[in-house]
């Protein structure tokens, strides 16, 4: 997971770690279209998902706290490419998006070659070479376990 803070958020004047504490403490509740809620947060969770075309939108949080006085709520949107979480501070007047976590999902050629279905002549050569590959584009780190590791 990679959390983003955008740049319009700075202007809030939030600090990072009091805000990653509170995005931290949300409780993600499942989306039902008709449950009830507060108004002020379901209608910011409403406006962002129609105005910044958040796709499949499963779970919605709602803070329980606020920061200084701010509601704080998150969507969960489902991309082609992964899930990305949003955070959306309620300011009363208007509403900022202060970060965004994106969980980016494994494509199943990725993974597909790391399970042996049938051991041929070569396999071995196969594997070291898919290893190497996801090594190369940073998404798996190897280590040698010869020298312990080092």
């Amino acid at each position: 997971m990679e959390r983003n803070y955008t740049g319009v958020g700075k202007s809030e004047g939030i600090d990072k770690a009091v805000l990653d504490r509170e995005i931290d403490a949300l409780e993600w509740q499942e989306f039902v279209n008709g449950k009830s809620e507060a108004f002020a947060p379901a209608y910011v969770i409403n406006d962002a998902i129609f105005n910044l075309k958040i796709p499949n939108v499963s779970h919605y949080a709602i803070s329980k706290h606020g920061i200084d006085g701010m509601g704080l709520v998150g969507i969960r949107g489902h991309y082609n490419n992964g899930r990305a979480d949003v955070y959306i501070l309620d300011v009363g007047v208007h509403a900022t998006v202060m970060a965004t976590d994106f969980y980016p999902v494994l494509e199943e050629c990725v993974i597909s070659h790391l399970i042996p279905l049938t051991a041929t002549p070569d396999h071995a050569k196969k594997q070291e070479d898919n290893i190497k590959k996801l090594t190369q584009k940073g998404m798996i780190d190897c280590i040698d376990v010869e020298d312990g590791g080092r």
